[in-house]
């Protein structure tokens, strides 16, 4: 996870310095996260873990 937080970061920073607004490109991160669809079915068992608090939350 860290390495994938890492590369939407450095997007983040790339648009941002190109001109875009940030809370404009969160929401589209957000918006390509949520389209995103593994072709698994889910699986059977026990609940996953929790994630972790994210950082602005500890």
């Amino acid at each position: 996870m860290e390495e994938l937080r890492q590369y939407a970061l450095d997007a983040l920073e790339d648009a941002v310095l190109m001109g875009c607004d940030e809370t404009q490109v969160k929401e589209a991160f957000q918006a390509a996260i949520a389209a995103l669809n593994s072709g698994y079915a889910p699986a059977e068992g026990p609940e996953p873990a929790p994630l972790p608090p994210k950082e602005e939350d500890v």
